[in-house]
């Protein structure tokens, strides 16, 4: 009886603390309103999670925001392509531009 009873105390505790835990917002800004409240960004850099990204700071807040990029131009004539895991890989611009588009995004041929 005391075994039971221990397991529901357990059980009521475990949804106590999933129901605190989820209430508990993130804080998420929006980077155009970070960036007019003064915020500075840092250079390009790796997140805790390895992901790439900015760290935008005010001295006593600290967000970052996750790139979202398959590739970037660099200079004028230069390319580079971002691999899953955060390393860059230097790609040929020329070729790149002069791909047909679909190969570069492939249409969604799904049936209906």
């Amino acid at each position: 009886m005391r075994i039971k009873q221990r397991a529901n105390l357990l059980g009521l505790c475990s949804v106590a603390i999933f129901l605190l835990a989820s209430i508990v917002s993130s804080s998420a800004e929006s980077y155009s309103k970070l960036q007019s409240d003064g915020y500075k960004t840092s250079k390009l850099t790796h997140g805790a999670s390895g992901s790439l990204g900015w760290i935008v700071s005010n001295g006593e807040k600290k967000f970052f925001c996750r790139m979202r990029a398959a590739h970037a131009y660099v200079g004028k004539s230069g390319m580079v392509g971002f691999t899953s895991s955060g390393r860059q890989i230097g790609l040929n611009r020329k070729v790149y531009e002069n791909m047909p588009a679909d190969l570069i995004n492939p249409p969604h041929n799904f049936p209906t």
